[in-house]
């Protein structure tokens, strides 16, 4: 009999003894799920952006003064209200550079993600000019506060912003198109010509 109580105790110790170690073990996948999950939003928060845009752009201009535009796509996302985005362009070449102006980058209203890069020319060109998107991560109030701390000293410890930048090949050809008046004199003097030619012996 005394036995028996014996074996009864010791059953009720490892029952015991392995719901703690269940519950130390359920601790410790969820403390691995959720370090995994700030993993992951740091890895999200902390992706450079990327802009896709031509690596060569040809304007054609048929008046002395033209505004084309360079399309630019991005792949970047707004992961917060207070993510700043930031376009700037640098110019490198050695055409003058009186012949070419680069306007403000803005988005495009009519396309989402798009912005268009103007140029103001002036003249023919060959030279280059290097877009660079910045992008700078600010982490939610709303996420729980040790959760935003930890990704907010992450990103702090990278620099805080991220960036990406694409160079593109510029040049332009000045193609005015021939008055009516020119023509008409082209032609005239075409028909003069043939009707002398004709005389001749």
């Amino acid at each position: 009999m005394k036995g028996q109580r014996v074996n009864f105790y010791f059953i009720l110790y490892l029952i015991a003894v392995i719901s703690i170690f269940e519950a130390i073990t359920e601790r410790d996948k969820g403390r691995q799920k959720i370090q995994q999950i700030r993993d992951d939003l740091k890895k999200v928060y902390s992706t450079p952006p990327r802009i896709v845009v031509q690596d060569k752009h040809h304007f054609t201009m048929k008046t002395p003064v033209e505004t084309d535009t360079i399309r630019i796509s991005q792949t970047v996302s707004l992961l917060s209200d207070d993510d700043r985005i930031e376009y700037s362009c640098t110019r490198f070449g050695n055409t003058d550079p009186a012949l070419w102006t680069p306007l403000p980058i803005t988005p495009d209203p009519a396309a989402h993600g798009e912005y268009v890069l103007p140029i103001r020319l002036s003249g023919n060109i060959n030279d280059s000019i290097r877009i660079t998107l910045k992008v700078n991560r600010v982490v939610p109030s709303t996420y729980p506060p040790d959760v935003r701390i930890e990704i907010q000293h992450y990103l702090d410890s990278l620099g805080g912003t991220f960036e990406t930048a694409k160079t593109v090949s510029l040049s332009s050809l000045f193609t005015a198109a021939t008055p009516p008046e020119k023509i008409k004199m082209t032609t005239i003097t075409s028909v003069v010509k043939e009707k002398e030619e004709g005389l001749k012996p």
